[in-house]
């Protein structure tokens, strides 16, 4: 016999929690990809992108979950349309009027918007904590030895603080990317400043991106834990 609707809905969100700041709205849910089957997608009235229709399950889950949070914020702040598209670097495109940003993980979707009138600059991205053989990997593609030094200077060990500078990084592309246009890597901008007590990294932009991003320019990317996660956050 079929599950009723109500169920497989409930099964698949597991738990939501929504936040108001200011000029900000934020939703989070618990999702569970092992709960997701494609149907979810109409009844929950989210249409599925070319894109990913051949995605693996992983991928269609953590898109509808962020996108379900989506149409939880727009509707919040009262936009008469809950549709985010999806831009050519998976950016997600914004009813007019309107600014944010959406990250998941294997298991947490966030989205976090407000007014185009009142913001600049939003992004926010989950990461898992890496462990310390992949940050050995991967390092030198993330961060600049100048970087590692500031880094292993915060009380806080290597392997944490790496993460956040990396997820610190993520969040300065999707705050940027709208307003640059193009791809831009992790050696574009650098962590200058880390404090643990006020919880935030400050990077600064070692490129010129666009008229209105030069280098030089500042960016304080707030952070916070979630279990073995941490998430980071910009808003200007």
């Amino acid at each position: 016999m079929n599950k009723p609707v109500l169920d497989t809905k409930t099964e698949f969100l597991k738990k939501e929690t929504s936040f108001y700041s200011g000029k900000l709205v934020t939703f989070l849910c618990e999702y569970s990809i092992e709960d997701f089957s494609d149907e979810l997608f109409t009844l929950l009235h989210e249409s599925i992108p070319e894109s990913i229709l051949s995605s693996v399950k992983k991928r269609k889950a953590e898109f509808l979950a962020g996108r379900l949070m989506a149409q939880k914020v727009l509707r919040h702040l009262n936009s008469t349309s809950t549709h985010v598209g999806i831009g050519k670097q998976r950016n997600p495109i914004w009813p007019d009027g309107f600014i944010g940003s959406i990250t998941h993980n294997n298991d947490t979707a966030i989205c976090l918007a407000g007014l185009e009138s009142e913001l600049k600059y939003i992004g926010i991205d989950i990461e898992n904590l890496i462990e310390s053989n992949m940050v050995e990997e991967i390092k030198s593609t993330i961060i600049s030895p100048k970087e590692e030094v500031t880094l292993r200077k915060a009380n806080l060990n290597f392997p944490k603080a790496f993460t956040l500078a990396f997820s610190a990084k993520e969040s300065l592309f999707k705050a940027l990317y709208s307003t640059v246009g193009d791809f831009f890597d992790f050696s574009a901008a650098e962590v200058c400043y880390f404090s643990i007590e006020d919880s935030f990294l400050e990077l600064v932009l070692l490129q010129d991106l666009h008229p209105q991003l030069c280098a030089g320019r500042k960016f304080k990317a707030y952070f916070r834990t979630i279990n073995d996660c941490v998430y980071t956050y910009i808003i200007e």
